[in-house]
Order: structure tokens, then sequence, then C-alpha cells
């Protein structure tokens, strides 16, 4: 079964696009290309987080390219800034920026699969981001920087993040493979006023309304993002070339490096990337295990001794991450307060349970925030002890993937492709 996290919707063709002539075929014959480059691309599946100056550019070129399936993350709707962003008609003005572009790249390349997600990337789990080969990212964020770098890595994916700087027309590139443990992440390289307005929560915005000031959830808005349009295509440029090479494995062997292109003085450079030994983002790269049967199937226990954890003891020190849930323990109701046990797991992004109250009979349960765990849950103190032994499925997870973590291991437990409740 092919996952596809809540929230997003797929683009559909509309008759404007029926009836297309046959499409001309411009791949070049790269030098040194051992693959079908076509069927490569067809299979590839990308992910574009932010869509606006660079991102926008990036979607179009991976349609004109023909990328399989493409998804684009964006919580926010485009402003009147012609200068930069990819703004078709004025009516695209006000409009969210991942479905103006998706509906424009969908006509481009009407046999690739795209979805869009208007909300922010840190909605997105390690098990929905898990789905890509590559990930894209130009967002002005430190938040979505760091966290994208940090389950990127977890997950083994290569990650691209374009930028720009307006005052100097230069572009940068920052390429993080996410190869092993030694590999670097986002936050290695921030600098201390990078550190510091990550603290604050400063947030970075194209929109006229990004003045400095402190706003009611005690977020800072710094100044704004300038630039000019042949910048922010230039870094769209140099993200879908190095796309391009690395799945077509195109010229000498990646590395995690730094390109940066500055029209000041007409120079291009490289530079490595390195890991920052003090880095606190945990570097793990997940192992991963593919079971014979459903994961649904399976149980916590079975999990455990195919990530090589076995016996009682060596499981109550083991850590869990089920799918994307929670392991509510207690929920209460909404109602009349009255709490009851429930002892399942829950996706936190779903609404209330549809249970009933005991007490009132009123539905629309939730976890009691004291006696529920999120996310990496102990075994021993998380309440999981008891259930070792029942299926995933029972318990109230759709058995997509579990973490097990064991002293300074962490081990991803999948089923295979073709077995319902996996991931591809």
């Amino acid at each position: 079964m092919i996952w596809v996290a809540p929230g997003f919707r797929e683009i559909i063709n509309d008759s404007t696009t029926d009836g297309l002539c046959e499409v001309i075929d411009r791949m070049p014959a790269f030098i040194g290309l051992q693959v079908d480059a076509r069927a490569v691309l067809a299979g590839t599946r990308l992910a574009i987080a932010g869509v606006g100056s660079v991102g926008a550019r990036v979607a179009e070129h991976a349609a004109r390219c023909r990328i399989g399936e493409i998804d684009l993350i964006d919580p926010k709707p485009f402003t009147a800034n012609f200068d930069t962003q990819a703004i078709r008609l004025p009516s695209d003005i006000g409009q969210p920026k991942a479905g103006v572009v998706g509906r424009w790249i969908k006509t481009i390349s009407p046999g690739s699969t795209v979805r869009v997600f208007d909300g922010p990337v840190q909605a997105l789990s390690w098990l929905d981001l898990d789905r890509y080969d590559i990930v894209i990212a130009s967002t002005d964020n430190l938040q979505v920087e760091v966290y994208l770098g940090a389950m990127c890595l977890a997950l083994g994916k290569p990650l691209l993040y374009a930028a720009v700087h307006g005052p100097t027309l230069c572009c940068q590139l920052r390429v993080f493979l996410n190869r092993d443990s030694d590999s670097p992440c986002p936050f290695c390289g921030f600098n201390r006023v990078e550190r510091e307005q990550l603290s604050n929560g400063v947030r970075f915005s194209c929109g006229p309304d990004a003045n400095p000031g402190a706003d009611p959830q005690g977020a800072i808005d710094g100044p704004p993002t300038v630039s000019v349009s042949p910048l922010c295509s230039l870094a769209a440029d140099a993200a879908m070339l190095e796309l391009l090479r690395l799945t077509l494995g195109l010229g000498p062997q990646p590395t995690d490096c730094l390109r940066e292109l500055n029209g000041y003085g007409a120079t291009a450079m490289t530079m490595p990337l390195t890991r920052n030994a003090a880095c606190p983002v945990d570097h793990a790269i997940l192992d991963r295990v593919r079971l014979d049967q459903p994961l649904g199937e399976c149980s916590l226990r079975d999990c455990a001794k195919a990530a090589g954890v076995t016996g009682d003891e060596g499981i109550a020190r083991a850590s869990f991450a089920v799918d994307d849930c929670l392991f509510a323990r207690v929920v209460t109701c909404g109602a009349c307060g009255a709490s009851q046990e429930h002892n399942r797991f829950m996706d936190r992004r779903e609404p209330p349970l549809s249970l009933a109250c005991r007490a009132c009979g009123h539905k629309g349960l939730s976890p009691h925030p004291f006696f529920s765990h999120d996310r990496l849950i102990p075994a021993k103190t998380g309440g999981l002890l008891p259930y070792l032994d029942g299926s995933l499925r029972a318990l109230g997870a759709d058995g997509r993937g579990v973490v097990v973590r064991h002293g300074g291991q962490a081990v991803l437990v999948q089923s295979n492709p073709d077995d319902q409740g996996s991931t591809t």
C-alpha cells in the first residue's frame, strides 16, 4: 500500500489538459550515463518544502524533467511580490502557494503524480518523509532547516537546501547526502547569530507585513527576504542540476558540500560540509529491517526481536516509536471531564476518539496529557510492557513502521513493500 500523509491532496487534470499532443523528448544523451534517464526520473519521488520564489521554480523544473511524483509543501499564500515569486496571474495573489504551483506543474507534466500540502513541514512525521527519494527545501525558516535536517539524516535521505542573499547577488546550495552518522546536518553549520535566532523563534518572510516585532505567540518576525527573480531562478537551477547528478549518477562522486554562485564577482565555489562534533542533533541513521508479514499483524515483541532486542529485561530498556502515534494510557471526556483507561495507540493528527465516555456518553475523548507518551516511548515507563504480545493493529496502530531504540542503536522495522501496511 502507498502511504500518503493526511492533509495531502492530489492535483487532478482538468479538461484543459486533456487531449494533449505527443510531447517531444529533448532529454540529452548525458556523457557517461549508464541508466535509462527517463525511467529513473519517472520513478523518483520528490518532496519540495517551500514553493515560493525558489521552490516554485524547482517544482516547474521537476515537472519539465517529468519527475514521477512531486509533493509540494507550503503553509503560506502568495503575496503581491512580483519581484521574485513565480506568480503567473494576479488572481494567484492570496491563494495557497502549494495549490497554485501544483495546478500549474500538473499542466506541464500530466503524467506526474502531483500532491500538495498547505501545512507546515513540522506537521509531517519521520514516517511521512520516508517515502521520498530526495527532499529539496528553500524555506528561509531556521526551525524547518533543523527539523528537515534531523529527519532526513535519520532516514538517510538526501536533502538539498537552496537559498539566496539578495544584497550580494549570491545563491547557495547545501548538499546533505546523509550517508552515515558522520554526515553533517544544517544545524552543524549554524553560527552564533543563527542559534540565537532559532532559540528566539525568529521567522523570515517575503510578505509585506514581515517587519521586526513580536507577535502574541512569542515568535519574532525578522526582516523580509529580498532578492531579484534571476537570483531565485539560479538557486532553483542549481538544486535541480544537483538532483539530476544524484539520481542519474552524472559527473564526479557527489559529496556533502556548499555550492555558492556570486553575481557580484561572477564567481563560483564549492566548499565541503563536515559534521560539527558539538552539534546537539542526533546523527544516528536508522538501520532498516523488513519483515515477511504485514507489520500490523506483528507485536512490539516481534519488532524488538527483529531489531536484535530479546528478553523481557532488554525490551524493558528499549523505546518504541510506532507509526506517527502516541500511546494513550488514559483518555478524558471534554464534556464531563471524566477519565477512563484506554491503553492504545492514537494518531496524534486524528480528531478526538469517537469512543463514548462511560460517565456521560459523550463522544470525543482526548488523550490525557499526564498519561500519554509521544514519539519515542520507553517500554517500561511508557506503559507498554503489558501489551508487548498483542498485534499493533489490535493496539490501534496502522503498522507502517516501528523504530526500536536500544542502547546506542536505532532500527526501523517495516513490512516488505508488497505486504499490506508497508510504506513505499
